[in-house]
């Protein structure tokens, strides 16, 4: 061969490596970024995964639930509720205690607002020895069923906390009047939030 065929004999090794050294290097990047990509979305589900537990440790509000025993399953509720229309408003007889907190919408999650006052409703129950109603009450929102069973629950709640402060669970009747016995107009925020609330109710006989 000649000078130049022995030239090119050379080179042409040379040209067909680079391609497949080109191959190599982008099929190399394509893995990296690959992995990076599963890394990054294993981080990222391990983050949501912390806050969701985080969230659940630490409820933004104090809750029946988590101050007072496990939560209320919606199997505790009695199967035939009375009509929220056939639970008696207060009595001659009665005392009535606005339980002194809040509740949120459609749940029976409760926060105590006052507890120098739910103590001192617990100092007067505890003067005598006579029945107590606990009335849950609801806004209007939503339908008279299920606002029926949401009432009960508040004040299966409220019954919970009283029981917890010392008062007897014998002497206690869970009632609710759904939404039949509202105080405030329930078209305004404020009016349904005032209509979300618990009575508790004490006779001295």
């Amino acid at each position: 061969p000649t000078p130049d065929d022995k030239s090119n004999a050379d080179a042409k090794p040379k040209a067909d490596a680079k391609p497949k050294a080109d191959a190599k290097a982008k099929r190399l990047r394509e893995e990296m970024k690959q992995r990076e990509a599963a890394k990054a979305k294993t981080e990222a589900k391990k983050a949501e995964e912390a806050a969701k537990a985080a969230a659940g440790a630490v409820p933004p509000t104090k809750t029946s639930a988590s101050q007072y025993g496990v939560p209320i399953p919606l199997s505790a509720i009695p199967a035939n509720l009375p009509a929220g229309s056939t639970v008696a408003p207060k009595g001659a007889s009665e005392s009535a205690y606005n339980f002194p907190g809040s509740f949120t919408p459609n749940n029976n999650a409760m926060r105590v607002s006052n507890r120098s006052h739910l103590n001192g409703i617990v100092t007067e129950l505890n003067k005598h020895a006579g029945p107590i109603r606990i009335v849950g009450h609801t806004d209007s929102s939503g339908s008279a069923n299920g606002n029926l069973r949401l009432g009960w629950l508040r004040a299966q709640s409220v019954k919970k906390l009283l029981v917890h402060l010392g008062i007897d669970a014998a002497r206690i009747q869970v009632q609710s009047a759904g939404i039949t016995q509202p105080t405030h107009s329930n078209d305004t925020a404020d009016g349904r939030e005032k209509n979300r609330r618990v009575v508790i109710l004490s006779s001295k006989n």
